[in-house]
């Protein structure tokens, strides 16, 4: 496996927009942008990524608010369910006791602003992994 590097990550960002589509891979981020989040991110330990067959699969990333014990996402963008439920595990090992926080696009189309506990966090990461048995059964 190569080294994840940025441009492997914008690369598989351009790869899942062609895939999906641009407006719903990251609409109105440009690549200086994404670039300039991912290596921030990296700075501040909260970009975390998953490989399949030696080719990044997924990733997430965001900003620590240690004062609160909560971990913001800003971006996350997975091929599968299980490569998400993976994710969620590697950000809970990292972040002990945290909670997670970020903004989620629900089924009516809006977006807003979800708070996950632990508790939360564990039964995402069950509901993926049920998803991803599903997809593979």
């Amino acid at each position: 496996m190569e080294p994840l590097t940025v441009e492997a990550v914008l690369k598989f960002v351009h790869e899942q927009r062609a895939i999906r589509g641009a407006d719903k891979v990251m609409p109105k981020w440009s690549d200086a942008q994404i670039v300039c989040a991912v290596a921030t991110a990296i700075c501040n330990n909260t970009f975390g990524w998953i490989t399949t067959g030696g080719k990044i699969s997924g990733f997430a990333f965001g900003f620590p608010r240690p004062q609160e014990k909560v971990l913001d996402i800003t971006q996350v963008l997975c091929v599968s369910p299980r490569d998400l439920a993976h994710l969620l595990l590697m950000l809970k090992q990292v972040y002990p006791g945290w909670s997670i926080r970020g903004f989620r696009k629900k089924k009516s189309g809006d977006k807003s602003l979800c708070d996950y506990s632990i508790q939360d966090i564990d039964r995402m990461i069950h509901l993926s992994q049920v998803v991803s048995l599903q997809k593979t059964s």
